[in-house]
């Protein structure tokens, strides 16, 4: 009871996607690299998979992972969807929520 929670297993409720860069989504043109990041805790500490529009990424040439972002290099109309990441750990998973970001180039509507 006394703080025990935060040792128990499991996966915080507050798992998110952010935009790292550029600073704002208005800067996302043809070219510009652009990273997320996924925000949430969780013990033991989870791994993230992200997804664009439902479907799991993977990485290749134009996109990077690290262990909770990935940064595309040189983001390009095929790019532009609605990001989501999963964090998941043994104790279960949890997709972010409130959180996900619909990336698209500038002047393209999706």
């Amino acid at each position: 009871m006394w703080g025990l929670s935060s040792h128990l297993p499991g996966i915080s409720s507050a798992t998110k996607v952010n935009l790292k860069v550029p600073a704002t989504l208005e800067e996302v043109v043809e070219g510009s690299r652009v990273t997320l990041q996924c925000k949430g805790d969780g013990n033991p500490t989870p791994e993230f998979s992200w997804y664009k529009d439902g479907t799991e990424l993977q990485p290749s040439a134009n996109a990077e992972f690290t262990t909770n972002r990935i940064k595309i290099k040189a983001f390009a109309s095929g790019d532009s969807g609605t990001y989501s990441c999963k964090a998941e750990n043994r104790a279960g998973s949890r997709w972010s929520t409130g959180g996900n970001l619909t990336v698209s180039v500038e002047g393209m509507s999706l």
